[in-house]
Parts: C-alpha cells; structure tokens; sequence
C-alpha cells in the first residue's frame, strides 16, 4: 500500500487497477448508496486528481502486467499481436469450409472464431429416405472495430488526441469547474449555446 493513503483510497485505488471503473471503484470504496451517478462521478475524478492514488494506480497496473506477463506470456507484444491478427484477418478463407476443414486452419485463424453453430437439414424422398443432407455452418467472428479501438486504446492515440482538443474546450477553467462540466453533461449531455 501507497504511504498516506487511507483504506478507503486502497481500495478505490485497486477496484480501478482491475477494471479501470473510477465510478464503480468509488461505490466499493465509499459509502455512496445516497449519492447520485454525477455525484460519485465527480468524487472518482477528484481522487484520481490525487497525486498518491494516481501512483498507486500506477503501481497496481504495472504490477498487473508483470503477472499477466510471468503467467501467461502476455506484453505488450502478444497482445497488439494477437489484436492485429483480429483487425487485419480476412475471414474469407473460412466461407464454405467444411466442419474438418475448419478445424485443420491454422490456430491464429481459429482464435477468431467467437461463436460456432453447425446445423443439419436432412432431405427426405417421396418414401421418407434420406437422400441428402445439407450442412450448414455459421462463424461469428471478432469484432474488427473493436479490436482497432483496443489498439488505438492501447497506444494511447486517443490520449494524445484528447489532450490536443482539452487545450482548447477547457483553456482557462479551474479543475472544479471541469468536473462541474463534466458532470452537467453526464445528466443533460452536450448542449449548444
């Protein structure tokens, strides 16, 4: 635990190093059954403001990923690997494969594969025998798009992108008046003058 920070702010600290929900994070830390969403909203961002709960963040993180790394062999490599494989695959190899097929494509092919259904239609003759049957196999794949987010998420390129727009919405307003805005538009949205 980070010196100066109360139990509280551990446990705000780690329910944001595991599932980065400042929101969620602050409801399990706090006592906040009587406080609204922009509310709680508001106290999450004001902690992470917090020049010790932001290190402790960090710190949790950065021990997340040496233990993802030591037990599973995931860095950042393998992981913008595996995502690449996911946005840049072309799925047109699988359309009418059959059921043998499909499961001798190489494994970066199948880990694309998010849902499977194989479906039988038999075709009966006059007499009620089966002369025929139809198999069908339905893929669902990853999602392309969410994998480039998870990229673009992961390179920080939305990061970098916000900062060059924060400059000019917020030049000159104080870190209250921020999350005032911030939480006026997560009650009425944006509004134009």
């Amino acid at each position: 635990m980070e010196k100066g920070l109360t139990n509280k702010q551990e446990k705000f600290s780690q329910g944001v190093a595991t599932n980065d929900d400042q929101s969620a994070a602050y409801r399990a830390a706090y006592n906040a059954k009587k406080m609204s969403n922009p509310t709680i909203w508001q106290q999450a961002s004001r902690l992470m403001t917090n020049p010790k709960v932001a290190a402790r963040i960090k710190e949790l993180k950065a021990i997340k990923r040496k233990i993802a790394d030591k037990k599973f062999s995931i860095n950042n490599e393998t992981l913008l690997r595996e995502l690449h494989n996911w946005a840049f695959s072309d799925i047109t190899q699988a359309l009418n494969l059959t059921i043998e097929q499909l499961k001798n494509m190489p494994e970066e092919f199948r880990r694309l594969i998010n849902k499977y259904k194989h479906t039988q239609r038999k075709i009966r003759n006059d007499k009620g025998k089966v002369v025929e049957t139809i198999d069908t196999i339905e893929l669902t794949f990853v999602s392309k798009e969410k994998a480039i987010d998870m990229i673009a998420r992961h390179i920080g390129f939305y990061e970098e992108d916000n900062k060059q727009k924060v400059a000019d919405l917020f030049d000159g307003k104080s870190l209250p008046e921020l999350l005032d805005m911030r939480a006026d538009f997560a009650i009425h949205g944006l509004r134009r003058a």
